[in-house]
């Protein structure tokens, strides 16, 4: 799976760190299909930061169902899944720590990345972070949106940085 993590400026003392996390879905396994053609799946996401200094700080833990009809599930299989989860830090360095657990199969992966949060109280006019949406990414059904993206973007934010020739972003 891919992450992208943008910071933005929050509470006098944090940021909101916006994740664009998107998992390939040719790989994902599902329960036999229902008689409907319904099949499933959850995934187990999990993230913190730690801190420059090695400090772990809290992390986020939750459970996400895919239980998907047969088109939603060949949508997955093609273009993938995504999460788009954020977490509050303070101003600092860090390794981000993500990791993802599907029930089916039980199988894992995780990503390291690492991020700098700008201490926001510092100039009056600063930069946050950057994301990206496309055209093309709006086809990666989107399992946890994040509603304040939802209000200033055309579409979710994605992880990709490879855009097809003639896409818009």
């Amino acid at each position: 799976f891919t992450v992208h993590a943008a910071p933005f400026k929050n509470t006098p003392k944090e940021a909101s760190v916006a994740l664009a996390v998107e998992i390939d879905g040719d790989r994902l396994p599902y329960s036999p299909p229902n008689a409907q053609g319904v099949a499933s799946n959850k995934i187990e996401m999990s993230f913190y930061g730690v801190s420059e200094h090695g400090k772990a700080l809290a992390g986020t833990r939750s459970v996400l169902d895919l239980t998907l009809r047969p088109e939603t599930r060949e949508r997955v299989k093609s273009f993938g899944v995504r999460i788009n989860p954020r977490i509050s830090l303070p101003p600092g360095r860090y390794h981000l720590r993500i990791g993802a657990r599907e029930a089916v199969a039980g199988m894992t992966g995780s990503v390291f990345y690492d991020l700098e949060v700008p201490d926001f109280r510092k100039e009056k006019l600063m930069m946050g972070g950057l994301l990206l949406t496309s055209n093309l990414s709006q086809h990666t059904p989107s399992i946890q949106p994040d509603p304040v993206l939802e209000k200033v973007m055309p579409a979710a934010p994605t992880s990709r940085r490879q855009f097809a020739q003639g896409d818009v972003i």
